[in-house]
């Protein structure tokens, strides 16, 4: 057996791989050469079939030294190879090192010991803020479903109380963002318009409040305040988003901000809503079209960051022979046909959950509530109604269930865990563990890092100039020179005409490339329903109707392509002109170039104006009798007392006409796709201006970033210049300054702890 050494920093995205005495990703022949610096989870999945074919052992352990959610991953990956009979069989052991949430509290516990030291530049309103900001970024849970999935009961079942409404989930029409606010017992509310202003503020509200919310057109946006008890923040302020759903027509924006959040690859987590009693009714084709299309992105980070919830598992008869099982393999195979591979689902019933909660915070529950709490005994009783034994979880979601389980004081609190909401809930624990709390200490530890490598910096130059004339000599050259430099502005003049010239070509390109192929699937969507000439009108109200729904998800899509088209083609100019600065005065200044690019298309052609349906269908419709059967009927006219008729038959055949009202669909469809056409030219124009005015905003932005950056460099000079005086000054400035660096040092040291396993 050969035993290989794998050391994996999540902070710093850093892997080392060790056998035969060699370090195996820096060989550039090595299957994995290009994974040394990328975050694990992109690339784990590749790992085994690397080390078989290089390291050539029938049995191989890894030796892991790195967090146990990482551990987790490396495990299932490693069993996941050996399912598949190959000739080497993985094994792995885990070197254990420090808890990332143990480091949370020794990163602020060491930004109070530098706010105590004797460095005022540490202590400046921008290192605090940067250091702020790093530390209370937002943990963003998206939920998202179309209507009556239970979306709403399954937040409330998070939250412990009914405070979502969830009589008709057609009413939920803003955008409701509720953060956790540990050990508060109430939720206050603000109510937000389109341009963020706020409108209203209660400190304790009632679930009627949102109600009257969903229904107020001024209201955009509801901040909602409160305990969510069950998901650990770990430090983080966690946002639970709840979204309209996306075939919701009442506001254009609302149901764009749907799959913004879908596309966005930084969206921690998003958590898409199955109803298990009708999956496949709804209308979310396009929907999970680009949920697809995400999970593609990222690797298993990507994927890990989608949870698919298969709610009112509970609705399936055990007992009468029917199977959770085949259902999560119904739902399995419906997510598959949509392009989406390998999801994670997890059965749960969100109304149980929801219903128990409430009775442990003594809430008041109606009649019904309280009979529907009864059906708590059959999760007791039948082993196939619980609902955390069927996905696949790791270990230390196992563990933490297990742990909920022994800790359950009695049967209601086991089935709380049974309905399978807790096992989401430990998921979502796990997830902001794995990615979350790791990319938080990494930004904290650099919201100051910088600022104190620039003291200790000036210490090392005052160290080696202090006994030595000719490095103070060289120095006071060096200085000259920089002076003399920044003067003339020659190192910037060449970089500043090619951002004076900066043209938004770029970016136009990718828009009308974008703007075609959308026009290209409008034709596809639409060209179905034009081959049908006459359609009963019945049927011509249903299949426009499903036509105007794909054809709204579509512009949606759209906007968002758009708006990603934009900021692309901007953001690679704008690097590579930061990195051709920052190449300029790197032997100058310590710093970065940060870029701050929102693009978001103007709201005047936000909505596309579809035409009235009925008055389309009304314009087109013609009526027509047509066939329907052949009645055997009684020959009236035949009569005893009429010898003519006597040889007549009985009974005669007559056909059956009816009136039916037809709708020749290519002409409706046509003059539907007319406004639908306009609007997307509209809005390709509207992108197109935009990327105009964010090209022109750059280039301001970018110039007065190289002004900022030529003052901190001159401050800088400024202060190497009393170094160079003569050697008495710097021999008492060392002196002065001992004690303050040895404490530097000590803080550089812990800094350099807290980014290693």
């Amino acid at each position: 057996m050969k035993h290989v050494e794998m050391i994996y920093n999540p902070y710093l995205m850093e892997t080392e791989i060790h056998f035969d005495g060699a370090e195996y990703l820096v060989n550039k022949n090595s299957a994995l050469h290009d994974c040394k610096n990328l975050r694990l989870q992109l690339w784990i999945e590749r790992l085994c079939s690397a080390l078989e074919k290089d390291v050539n052992e029938e049995e191989i352990t890894i030796d892991f030294s790195g967090t146990i959610s990482d551990f987790e991953d490396l495990t299932l990956s490693c069993q996941h190879h050996n399912q598949k009979n190959t000739d080497t069989k993985f094994y792995c052991q885990h070197i254990r090192v420090m808890d990332p949430s143990d480091k949370i509290h020794q990163l602020k516990e060491l930004m109070d010991e530098i706010q105590e030291g004797p460095f005022e530049q540490l202590k400046t309103a921008q290192v605090q803020k940067n250091f702020e900001k790093s530390m209370n970024d937002e943990f963003e849970i998206a939920i998202i479903a179309t209507m009556s999935s239970g979306k709403s009961t399954l937040i409330n079942a998070f939250l412990g109380k009914e405070l979502i409404p969830s009589k008709n989930e057609a009413c939920t029409a803003k955008i409701t963002r509720i953060y956790n606010q540990e050990g508060t017992e109430t939720f206050s509310a603000e109510t937000f318009d389109s341009e963020q202003q706020s409108i209203q503020a209660i400190r304790e509200i009632a679930p009627t409040d949102l109600v009257d919310f969903n229904e107020n057109h001024e209201i955009q946006t509801i901040h909602l305040k409160g305990s969510i008890p069950h998901i650990s923040s770990k430090g983080m302020n966690l946002v639970m988003i709840d979204t309209p759903g996306p075939n919701n027509s009442r506001d254009m924006e609302h149901r764009t901000q749907t799959f913004r959040i879908i596309q966005n690859e930084e969206q921690p987590i998003v958590m898409y809503v199955l109803n298990g009693s009708q999956l496949g009714i709804n209308d979310d084709n396009l929907l999970l079209s680009n949920v697809s299309e995400a999970m593609k992105v990222s690797g298993k980070q990507s994927k890990d960051r989608f949870i698919f919830v298969l709610n009112q598992a509970d609705k399936y008869d055990v007992e009468a022979g029917e199977s959770l099982q085949v259902a999560l393999d119904n739902a399995k195979s419906y997510l598959e046909s949509h392009g989406i591979e390998h999801p994670n689902i997890y059965p749960i019933s969100a109304q149980l959950a929801k219903l128990l909660r409430m009775q442990q915070s003594g809430e008041t529950l109606t009649a019904k509530q309280r009979r529907d709490s009864y059906d708590y005994e059959r999760f007791i009783e039948q082993e196939e109604m619980q609902m955390h034994r069927y996905p696949t979880l790791t270990p230390s979601v196992q563990n933490a269930i297990k742990t909920r389980l022994e800790d359950a004081a009695d049967d209601k609190e086991k089935a709380i865990i049974y309905s399978g909401v807790p096992v989401i809930e430990e998921v979502i624990n796990e997830y902001l563990e794995k990615y979350a709390v790791t990319s938080k200490i990494k930004n904290g530890v650099e919201a100051f890092r910088k600022v104190i490598e620039q003291e200790n910096m000036l210490f090392k130059i005052e160290e080696e100039i202090q006994e030595n004339e000719e490095q103070r000599q060289n120095l006071i050259q060096e200085i000259n020179y920089v002076n003399e430099l920044l003067e003339k502005g020659d190192h910037g003049k060449a970089l500043i005409q090619d951002i004076q010239s900066l043209s938004d070509e770029t970016a136009k390109r990718y828009l009308v490339e974008t703007h075609k192929k959308f026009v290209g699937k409008l034709i596809d969507v639409s060209e179905p329903m034009q081959q049908e000439n006459q359609v009963k009108e019945r049927e011509a109200k249903l299949m426009v109707s499903q036509f105007q729904k794909e054809v709204e998800l579509l512009c949606s899509t759209l906007l968002i392509e758009l708006e990603k088209g934009i900021e692309q083609g901007l953001r690679n100019q704008a690097d590579a002109y930061a990195d051709e600065y920052k190449k300029s005065i790197q032997n100058l200044l310590n710093s970065s170039v940060e870029l701050n690019i929102a693009t978001s298309i103007t709201e005047d052609v936000l909505t596309v104006n579809l035409p009235d349906a009925n008055e389309l269908i009304s314009m087109y419709t013609e009526a027509r009798e047509i066939y329907v059967r052949t009645e055997t009927r009684q020959n009236s006219s035949k009569k005893w007392y009429k010898p003519w008729t006597w040889g007549e038959s009985s009974t005669y055949e007559k056909d059956i006409y009816e009136t039916h009202e037809f709708v020749d669909m290519q002409k409706v469809i046509k003059q539907y796709l007319n406004p639908v056409v306009d609007y997307m030219e509209d809005l390709l124009k509207s992108a197109q201006s935009q990327a105009t005015e964010q090209t022109d905003s750059f280039k301001k932005m970018f110039l007065d970033q190289l002004q900022i950056l030529e003052d901190a460099i001159r401050e800088k000079m400024n202060r190497l210049q009393k170094l160079t005086v003569n050697q008495g000054v710097v021999e008492e400035e060392a002196a002065r300054h001992k004690a303050d660096k040895e404490w530097l040092r000590m803080i550089i040291s812990k800094l350099d702890v807290l980014l290693t396993n």
